[in-house]
């Protein structure tokens, strides 16, 4: 969701929805702001053009033009952003970094 806080600023203020995660398992392609580029902080990040395609809202047609342009792509980003969210995403790895994150990594085998 983009806040409009005035005429010049806008604020992203929710970025995590389930339909990115949802679009990524199911092997869409999957589109969202840049996470770079807004300093958008996962413990495992995806990385832009691999497993998602992040969007610069200040230059959209830059995105348009690169997939004009390399069309082909887009299966592979499909496949890269479902095998990249299930392997760090599904809920084993989730538990494990959970475990590791409250100090229980010994309950892991």
């Amino acid at each position: 969701m983009i806040c409009k806080v005035d005429s010049r600023l806008r604020i992203i203020v929710q970025w995590d929805s389930w339909r990115l995660w949802e679009s990524l398992a199911a092997g869409c392609v999957t589109f969202h702001v840049d996470f770079e580029q807004n300093n958008f902080l996962l413990p495992v990040m995806p990385i832009n053009w691999k497993h998602y395609i992040g969007i610069d809202l200040k230059n959209v047609k830059e995105t348009v033009q690169r997939l004009i342009e390399d069309a082909q792509i887009l299966a592979e980003i499909s496949t890269n952003g479902r095998s990249w969210a299930i392997e760090h995403y599904s809920p084993v790895p989730t538990a494990i970094r959970f475990l590791k994150a409250i100090g229980k990594d010994y309950l892991i085998k």
